[in-house]
Order: structure tokens, then C-alpha cells, then sequence
């Protein structure tokens, strides 16, 4: 397999056919020479040309440059013999080896140089330095640039057929020789007495799914692949090295401390191991029993609590102290007195001094002592059962309480340089001022259950639980105990690092920490050790990519750009991280524009969910973040429309909107004609009783009256004399000008409202006030008149005769200008004078009293359901105006307009022209 450098991978297949893939399409490569062969290598030269070793004798070696396939053999110096590798050099240069020959085919050239022979199966390989290194059965040693081979040789393993090797990043040569791979280690910077020190070989018994391994390629991350003939197998540099020169766990598990003087010491079930700074686990004991817990005294002597007895581990050697039988030590500590106190797990306490043992008086069961811990000053700490912590004095018993009570299942106490830490199912506590400030768990779930806390001189806090190996800022974790919502970003190795087994030992102290930096841990899968300096950290940002979209039952595989079917509401998006570290911890975000507000953390889920879609164009991005966190905040982008259905569209929304408006529309008209037949069913209800005074008026006060008349005219006529009779008829003149002036009234109570009437009436009655002393009238009437109901003429004229007459009587005024507008909103009336103005508080407050003349006119107003304004400055004249609406002063229907939808486009295209 090849990845060439225009991104195409080229594959090879076993009957000889080759295919490439490219933007998720994999095609077979036309006009191949058939070579049948049975593994395949491949290389690329500087100038672009793919080269194929077949791993055949024949057609062994394949060309293709500029689009065309070639058969190397003769013409260019390639003898007729199997080929097994074929590499190509940073300079341009491809090496070629078959069973018989090492060649060289130099830039630019066609000819190929013999450079030497192969001691059977070899591969040629380019280390960092640009040397070329040969690897067949007799080792691996560098190529010079003479024909004859260096005699520098590192005893790697042969190949029983096929080789193929390669450098990584880190100096490391790789080899698959189907008898499994080797490593040949880069020389470290203090070197290796011996080349046989720094090979490596692993087969199907150190976990490779098969011995017959085929190849191998380093990946972008340094992650090493190895192809076999069982699948595919990684290896990756681990943060955490296990121990395996540790003895075997006892059914405790394993004791550890780490002293003043660097070295950590282990207690398994088959002795004692001590740690020296930069070296390894030597046993310092021998087995003796299970070794429960160790601890230091002020002058370094070390003790080692096992079952029946104590070893004291000191300068002079180690000596052997017997202890009262008790099978379940909890805890020991050395005073600054040099006394040893233990605690079990049953509350039997004892203390070791000038030689003997002393039995400490017994305490109530919450008082007795789970774990012992010495402070700086060497001043012994006890956490109660009660969840308590102490102060001891020397002779073991109390001496100050720093904390009454208050921690439940506890699983670790540790006292620092500057705090004690104590560790349980709630999380990380620690004790400031007789209080306990804590970080919960159920925020940082890595933090259940520590057995083990150790610090670093380099302010970092590390832990060892249910999580595996947590290590955080000691700065960080002191703002989280002050701040619960403060952040605490940790860095978790667990079984993909190299932890053994996330399961610890049920202890209280399973970190500890050595001289030259190293953290130990004790699992029961073995100790293990992690330098915090120098973790190894992946730097590459992962690339992402959009790998589908599910629509429905419908998936498309690496969108970019699409268009989806109209009314698409529901659909899933898949996407990947191409890290091939840790896969599991590569964590995403994504965002739909359009949609999420803001970014949507979906921790290590590869696909996004999205409900409720409506029309639009959205786009969708993802980025991603490796093992360690690197973000690639370029991420991948995926742009996608979705079109409106019918019901969707905008044209449907505007018949909505028209037919809501018409629905509006026709609702207010029919309002209107409502309110309108309500009005005229109330005037037609005052103009039939009108009618019937005006009948009633005719036929008995008028008809009456003309009979009475008569009667008095005929008895006037009988009077002789004239004097006295003149009298009379002036008087029954008078009677006759009012029974006319009644029948006018009975007359226009009969009246039906015609325009003309309205503008008569009002003409009369400013003509009644112009006489030889009146003011000057000007009356305009605009628009076309229409007939109105009775009632409204009669109220108008009422109200117009009412205004006239109050210019007569108060006014003073030389000029009234009358103006009667008809238009299609209704008619107004407007009468204005050049008189002295009304006074302001007759304005606001009404009339003068006795007089209802204002009053009467607003009442006429509200009657007819119009609407009546007065205004009026002193010695500037005054105004009044009456605007009667439509609905209540014509007598044509309005409602009409849904009769004639033409009307309505008519009236429409007028009004917006």
C-alpha cells in the first residue's frame, strides 16, 4: 500500500491487480501488466513516478509515469530474478532488492547499479538522516556509497520470505520478516552496551494477531500499522510503563512509599522492592509474608509491616521484628520519636518503642483509627472511623482534633508539603480552619474513590481511581476547592496508556513519588510508573470529515454541497475524526447556522440529530479535537438546502395572508351593515313616529284648528263694526301664518331626506340671520349630494339653524362662511364666523346658565352618531363643524360591495392611483 503525494492510496491485491482510491471512490487501474503476484511493495520516486514490486520472478517490477504503465527488466539493468523490495530515497534514488542483488537506480537515470549482495531476503529502508540501511538475513547495517556493504551490523532477524522495513519519527527501525516484527531501537543518549539490548521482537504470543506478518507504515501520528495475514495490528508509544520486574501481588495488593532520599520501595506478596532514582525495582527482601503497608521513619530507617512481622530496613541491613498476630494492618507511622504505631482494621492500636511493643487503651468504634499519615513534622495523623482527623502525641493518643467528623467512605488520606488531601467516594476534600472544602465527584467523576495521592515538585496534583490515572493543576484543583464552579481540566490515562487494570488494590497509599520525578502506582495488574515531564502529547489537530447524511432510508455518502427533497424536516448527519491514536477520546462540536445558537458539545458521538427542519439553506460544521485535546477548529463543513413544499412557500403564505385579509375584510362589512341596519332600524323606528305625530298633527290638531279658524272667521264676519273687527282679523292673520308654519313642520316630518332639502334648510337658516344688520353669509357646497336618512338632514339642519342663531345673538360678527361637503366618508358641516370667539370657561365647562344651546347641538351629534367640535379663541371668531360618517347618514347600503366586486376594484384602483 502506498499514499502517494497527491493524496491517491494505492493497493495491491494478490492475483495482481491494482486500484486506487480517491474521494471515497476506489477504481481499478486499467492496462496493468499481469504480474500474479503474492505481496506487493510499492514507491514513489521525486518525479511522481509510481513504482510496484511484484515479489515475482517475470514482470517483477511495474512503472507508471505520465499515465502509462511500464515493464522494467533488461532494458534497464534489472536482472531476471525476484524482486522483494523496492524503496525510494529523499535524493531521488530508488533502491531495488532481489535475491541475488542490491540496486541502485540514481535520479534521473535509466540504468540500474549493482551496489552489492544480499545475504537472502533484504529490504532497503531511509533513516532520519538520509543513510540507507540494508536488512536481510546477516542483520541490518548502513549501505555505503561503495559497492561493498559496512561491516556495522545489528543482529536484527531474517526473513523466511518478504521483507519489508522502515524507520519512524523517533530513529526506531521496523521490520516484518513473516515470523512476526522486530524494532531496532535508536540508540538512547546514554546508549546500550550491546546491539542485542536494543531488539525487540513480537510474534502471536506478545499479542500480534498473526506470526506472518506482511508490512508495515507509520501514520501521520507516529502510530506504527502492521498488516498480517490476520488482520491489522497498532502499536503506540504508552504514557505509563508497567513494572514486570515487580513480584506478584499480595491479596491486598501492593504497599508503596516513596522517601526522602528518592527511592520508592514496594511491599508484593514475595518481598520487598526498592526504586532507585533513573534504575529499576531490585529486591531488597525476600518473601516473608504479605507486606500490608510501609512507612519511614525521621532517621530513613524504613518499615515493612507483613503478616507476624515487621521489617526494619536501615543502613545497617534490615532486621527482622516480630508483631503481636493481627491479620488486618491498616496503617503504620513512624513519630518524631521514632516510635512505630499501627492501626488494623478491627481498632487494635499498638506502638513500638525502645524495643518492645506496647498495646494503646482501647477507644469507642468511632474513635479507633483507619489510616495513619505522618504530617511534615513528623507528628502522626489518625482519620477516625467517624470520619475525624487527628493529631496523635507520642504515646498514641489524642492530642488535637482538626476535624470532628464528617467524611464518610474514605479510601485514601495524604499529607503534603502544604495540605492534607483526603480522598473517598464523594470526591477530594481537604481541611482549612477545622472545615472541609470539597471537590465532588459528581461534577469530575474521575475522582471517585482515590486510593492513592501524590504531588509533584512541579505543582501538579496526580491520583490514581476508578478512572485510572488523573493529573491535574495544583493551582486549578485549590481554585475548585474555593470555587464549585470553577474548571478542572485533567489529564486521564487509563487501559489505552498502558494502565494494566483500572482496578486498584484496596489500599490508602498506591502513589508515591520518586527522586527523579517518576510517579509510581500500584494496580492489581502490577506497579506502574509515568514520568509527568515527559508525557507524551499528540500535536496534530485531527482532520475531520463529513462522512454521510441520512435522510429517511435515504444515506449519501460524503456530501459537500446539496439540495434536498422539498419538506425534508428530519434528518442525521455522520461524521469522523481522523485521529487513529486514541479513537475513543476524540472529542467534537458541531453547529447547524441556521439552527443551534451556539456550538453543540457531543463529546466522542460521531453523528448529529435535527428535528423540525423547515425551508432554508443551512450549513453544518464539525470540528474536532485529538487524545490531548488539540482542536482543529477549521473542521469539516457541509452546505445543504432544503426547498419549500407548496404549503411552504411564499406564494401559499400571501394567499394565506390575502385570504385572511378578505376574511377580515368581509367580517368588518358585515359589522358594518350590522351596525348600519341596527342604526336604521332605529331611525326608521323615530321616522314612523314621526309619521304617525305628523298624521296625528294633520288630522285632529291641524284639521281642528282650520275649523276653529273658520268658525271665528265666520263669527268676525258677523261683527259690524270695523273698528272692532280689525283686531280680530289681524289676529286670525297671525293664526294662519302658524297653522302654514305647522304644516311645514308636519311636512317635513314626512320628509324623505333629500340632499337638496339639507342644503336649502341650511341656505334658510343663514339666510334668516343676514338682514340689514346681520353679517355677510358665503355658503359653498362641495361634492355630489346624496340622499341621507330624514332624521340625520333634520339634525344637521337643527344643529346648522342652532349655530346661526347663536351667531346672531352673541357673535357680533360681519362675515359667516357656510361649507356642506358630501364625499364617501360621509357629510360635514362646517359653520366659522369673524365674531368675538366663545369665552374659554364656557368652552370647557358648557353653557351659561339657562341656556343649552352647545349642549343640545352635541347631543344632535351623538344621536346620528356623528361627531361635533367646537372651537373658539376670544376676538378670533369660532367654529363649528359636524362630520356624520357614512354608515349613519346615507341611505344606500354599504355592504353593497360585496355584491359588485367590481365596485370594489374600482373604488381600489382609484384610491391607489
Amino acid at each position: 500500500m502506498l499514499r502517494a503525494r497527491d493524496g491517491t492510496i494505492w493497493v495491491g491485491y494478490e492475483n495482481g491487480a491494482l486500484a486506487t482510491y480517491r474521494d471515497g471512490a476506489l477504481r481499478l487501474e486499467a492496462n496493468v501488466p499481469k504480474t500474479d503476484a503474492f505481496t506487493m511493495r510499492f514507491a514513489q520516486t521525486r518525479d511522481g513516478a509510481i513504482w510496484v514490486a511484484a515479489g515475482r520472478k517475470g514482470n517483477a517490477l511495474l512503472r507508471r509515469a505520465d499515465g502509462r504503465w511500464a515493464e522494467i527488466g533488461a532494458n534497464w539493468g534489472l536482472p531476471d530474478d525476484w524482486v522483494i523490495d523496492v524503496t525510494a530515497a529523499r535524493d531521488g534514488a530508488l533502491w531495488v532488492t532481489t535475491l541475488d542483488a542490491i540496486l541502485l537506480l540514481r535520479k534521473g537515470s535509466r540504468r540500474f547499479e549493482r551496489m552489492g549482495t544480499p545475504a537472502g531476503h533484504a529490504a532497503v529502508s531511509e533513516d532520519r538522516s538520509g543513510r540507507i540501511w540494508l536488512s536481510d538475513d546477516g542483520g541490518s547495517r548502513i549501505l555505503t556509497a561503495s559497492p561493498a556493504a559496512s561491516r556495522s551490523t545489528v543482529p536484527t532477524p531474517g526473513a523466511r520470505r518478504g521483507f519489508d522495513t522502515g524507520f519512524d519519527r523517533d530513529g526506531n527501525l521496523w521490520g516484518v520478516n513473516a515470523a512476526g516484527i522486530f524494532r531496532m531501537r535508536a540508540p538512547a543518549a546514554r546508549g546500550e552496551q550491546r546491539d542485542t539490548e536494543r531488539i525487540e521482537r513480537f510474534t502471536a504470543k506478545d499479542g500480534l494477531s498473526s506470526d506472518a506478518s506482511q508490512s508495515v507504515l507509520e501514520d501521520r501520528e507516529g502510530n506504527i500499522w502492521v498488516g498480517t495475514s490476520l488482520g491489522l495490528d497498532r502499536f503506540r508509544s504508552a504514557n505509563v510503563a508497567v513494572s514486570s520486574e515487580v513480584g506478584v501481588p499480595g491479596p491486598w495488593g501492593y504497599a508503596l512509599l516513596g522517601v526522602r532520599n528518592g527511592n520508592v520501595y514496594v511491599g508484593a506478596a514475595d518481598g520487598v522492592f526498592s526504586i532507585a532514582p533513573g534504575g529499576g525495582p531490585q529486591r531488597i527482601a525476600g518473601a516473608g509474608g504479605e507486606t500490608h503497608d510501609l512507612c519511614e521513619g525521621p532517621d530513613g530507617t524504613i518499615w515493612a509491616i507483613q503478616t507476624g512481622a515487621a521489617l526494619r530496613i536501615g543502613a545497617n541491613g534490615i532486621a527482622r521484628v516480630a508483631v503481636p498476630a493481627e491479620r488486618d494492618w491498616q496503617g503504620c507511622v513512624v513519630d518524631y520519636a521514632d516510635s512505630l504505631l499501627l492501626a488494623s482494621r478491627t481498632g487494635l492500636r499498638i506502638r513500638h518503642s525502645s524495643g518492645r511493643w506496647d498495646h494503646l487503651l482501647p477507644t469507642r468504634p468511632d474513635r479507633s483509627r483507619r489510616f495513619l499519615v505522618p504530617d511534615q513534622a513528623w507528628r502522626p495523623l489518625a482519620v477516625l472511623a467517624s470520619g475525624g482527623l487527628v493529631r496523635l502525641d507520642r504515646s498514641g493518643r489524642d492530642a488535637a482534633t482538626i476535624l470532628r467528623a464528617g467524611l464518610d467512605d474514605l479510601s485514601t488520606a495524604y499529607s503534603g508539603a502544604r495540605r492534607t488531601l483526603l480522598g473517598g467516594e464523594f470526591g477530594i476534600s481537604r481541611v482549612v480552619d477545622g472545615r472541609l472544602q470539597t471537590v465532588d465527584a459528581a461534577r469530575f467523576p474521575w475522582l471517585i474513590a482515590p486510593s492513592g495521592i501524590v504531588e509533584t515538585s512541579a505543582g501538579q496534583t496526580w491520583l490514581i481511581g476508578r478512572a485510572g490515572l488523573a493529573g491535574v493543576s495544583s493551582s486549578d484543583l485549590d481554585r475548585a476547592f474555593t470555587d464549585p464552579r470553577a474548571p478542572l481540566r485533567a489529564t486521564i490515562l487509563n487501559l489505552e496508556d498502558g494502565v494494566p487494570n483500572v482496578y486498584v488494590r484496596d489500599g490508602y497509599r498506591d502513589a508515591a513519588r520518586g527522586g527523579d520525578g517518576r510517579l509510581w502506582f500500584a494496580t492489581t495488574g502490577g506497579v506502574v510508573s509515568i514520568d509527568p515531564a515527559r508525557l507524551l502529547r499528540n500535536p496534530l489537530p485531527p482532520p475531520v470529515s463529513i462522512r454521510a447524511i441520512t435522510v429517511g432510508a435515504a444515506r449519501y455518502r460524503d456530501p459537500t454541497t446539496m439540495t434536498l427533497a422539498s419538506g425534508t424536516s428530519r434528518l442525521a448527519i455522520q461524521y469522523a475524526g481522523l485521529s487513529l491514536s486514541i479513537p475513543s477520546r476524540v472529542r467534537f462540536r458541531y453547529r447547524l447556522e441556521g439552527m443551534d445558537e451556539d456550538w453543540i458539545d457531543a463529546g466522542t458521538r460521531r453523528e448529529a440529530f435535527y428535528t423540525n427542519l423547515g425551508p432554508g439553506s443551512y450549513r453544518f460544521r464539525v470540528m474536532a479535537a485529538n487524545n490531548d485535546g488539540v482542536w482543529n477548529r477549521d473542521g469539516a463543513t457541509l452546505d445543504f438546502t432544503i426547498p419549500p413544499t407548496f404549503v411552504q412557500s411564499v406564494w401559499f403564505k400571501l394567499l394565506i395572508g390575502l385570504g385572511v385579509v378578505g376574511i377580515l375584510v368581509v367580517l368588518y362589512l358585515l359589522r358594518l351593515k350590522q351596525v348600519t341596519a341596527q342604526l336604521q332600524n332605529r331611525f326608521n323606528v323615530r321616522i314612523a313616529e314621526r309619521e304617525r305625530i305628523a298624521r296625528e298633527l294633520h288630522d285632529t290638531l291641524l284639521q281642528g284648528f282650520q275649523g276653529l279658524m273658520l268658525q271665528i272667521k265666520a263669527g268676525v264676519n258677523r261683527v259690524p263694526d270695523p273698528a272692532a273687527r280689525q283686531p280680530l282679523d289681524e289676529a286670525l292673520k297671525r293664526a294662519q301664518a302658524v297653522l302654514v308654519e305647522g304644516r311645514d313642520r308636519v311636512l317635513d316630518l314626512r320628509s324623505q331626506g333629500a340632499a337638496s332639502d339639507l342644503a336649502r334648510a341650511v341656505f334658510e337658516s343663514a339666510a334668516g340671520i343676514a338682514d340689514h344688520r346681520g353679517p355677510r353669509i358665503q355658503m359653498n357646497v362641495e361634492g355630489t349630494p346624496r340622499e341621507i336618512h330624514p332624521l340625520v338632514l333634520e339634525e344637521i339642519h337643527r344643529i346648522g339653524e342652532e349655530a346661526m342663531r347663536n351667531i346672531k345673538q352673541h357673535a357680533a360678527a360681519n362675515l359667516v362662511d357656510v361649507l356642506l361637503v358630501w364625499d364617501r366618508g360621509g357629510v360635514s358641516l362646517a359653520i366659522r364666523d369673524d365674531g368675538v370667539g366663545i369665552p374659554g370657561d364656557i368652552l370647557d365647562h358648557g353653557e351659561r346658565p339657562g341656556h343649552f344651546g352647545l349642549r343640545g347641538m352635541r347631543e344632535r351629534a351623538e344621536r346620528i352618531g356623528g361627531r361635533l367640535t367646537v372651537t373658539s379663541r376670544a376676538g378670533d371668531g369660532t367654529e363649528v363643524a359636524l362630520v356624520v360618517p357614512r354608515r349613519a347618514a346615507y341611505r344606500d347600503d354599504p355592504v353593497r360591495y360585496l355584491k359588485r366586486p367590481r365596485a370594489i376594484l374600482r373604488a381600489a384602483r382609484k384610491r391607489f392611483s
